[in-house]
């Protein structure tokens, strides 16, 4: 953001009245760390029933490494995870790989912003289905009109999380706000409509494929088998011309 031109002309009035806005001077990759996040999380710790945390936070740490910190830091057994972003990074991709990989969270949705989708299918959005879409199909994608940026994780101990705010799930190097909370009723609403939109805008298939849809037609193919040799057994049991013979199936 240095080449960003604050000047001004306006007259006398800025010489008496108005100020030139000062220049921000990014802080640089090595000062936002995973670090920040995860010392946040730890002062955060796990919201009690019923409760909200708000939060002015500084632009030194990825938002998203908040919600991998948040799960970590507390050990969560994670059920549900589901974000909506308008944009994200790399190091998003790669916090949220960790939730699934590491085996905290059993099942991952994202509603990303078409816009954001638009102008990095061939880069982020590769990048994305490459490192979240595994064989444990525990992930899934939507694409939609959607400006919110909200995170609700439930987690097998009957937790109800809910992260809203300003932040985008990557570092915009600013001030954002964001509320925290453990509530139920604000879980099962949020929940509700994102439900809806990942059924109307989900990008990945998710029935039966690779070795799941063959141990299915394996299993399907021995009952076939099983029951047809049974017929086939008492066919023979009761054909005159057959009675001595033994059969196996």
């Amino acid at each position: 953001m240095d080449d960003l031109d604050l000047d001004l002309d306006l007259g006398d009035r800025e010489k008496t009245r108005i100020f030139k806005p000062k220049i921000h001077r990014p802080l640089g990759d090595i000062n936002i760390k995973y670090s920040n996040a995860a010392d946040m999380a730890k002062g955060i710790g796990l919201p009690k029933k019923d409760t909200r945390l708000f939060s002015i936070i500084p632009g030194n740490f990825i938002f998203g490494d908040l919600i991998e910190a948040f799960v970590v830091e507390n050990n969560l057994n994670v059920q549900d995870i589901k974000i909506s972003t308008l944009s994200m990074s790399e190091a998003n991709v790669d916090s949220l790989a960790n939730l699934i990989n590491g085996g905290y969270a059993d099942d991952l949705s994202l509603i990303l912003s078409s816009y954001f989708f638009q102008h990095e299918k061939f880069k982020m959005v590769r990048y994305i289905y490459e490192e979240l879409d595994g064989p444990h199909n525990k992930f899934q994608l939507a694409v939609a009109a959607c400006h919110v940026k909200m995170c609700i994780i439930k987690t097998q101990g009957n937790g109800h999380y809910v992260f809203h705010g300003s932040a985008n799930l990557r570092s915009s190097d600013c001030l954002e706000q964001f509320v925290v909370e453990e509530s139920k009723d604000l879980f099962s609403f949020t929940n509700e409509w994102m439900v809806k939109v990942i059924m109307e805008y989900k990008t990945i298939n998710k029935d039966l494929r690779g070795t799941k849809l063959w141990g299915v037609l394996q299993k399907q193919g021995q009952a076939e088998v099983g029951a047809h040799g049974k017929k086939v057994q008492r066919q023979k049991k009761e054909s005159p011309q057959e009675k001595n013979n033994s059969w196996e199936v």
